[in-house]
């Protein structure tokens, strides 16, 4: 299978996780600075949850192919 694609299914985890963590402390009764803000508006939390999303996987991505070049176990699955 590679690193490359357990990285990426790691990486939606870890991005599905962090977008909790976002909205959780965007609605929660203290808010993201501690105090009693009010949440941000919608489209401004979609465009946030994209972005976290993308730049978690991303990241997971470049450290998968950076695996596959390093260790050779990643490359089992491919065929030369």
């Amino acid at each position: 299978m590679g690193f490359r694609k357990t990285a990426v299914r790691a990486g939606i985890g870890i991005g599905v996780i962090a977008d909790a963590c976002y909205l959780y402390a965007n609605h929660s009764p203290k808010g993201v600075s501690g105090g009693m803000s009010p949440p941000d508006p919608v489209w401004t939390q979609f465009v946030n949850v994209a972005l976290i999303s993308f730049a978690v996987i991303y990241a997971a991505n470049l450290l998968g192919k950076g695996l596959e070049r390093l260790l050779p176990a990643g490359r089992r699955g491919e065929k030369p």
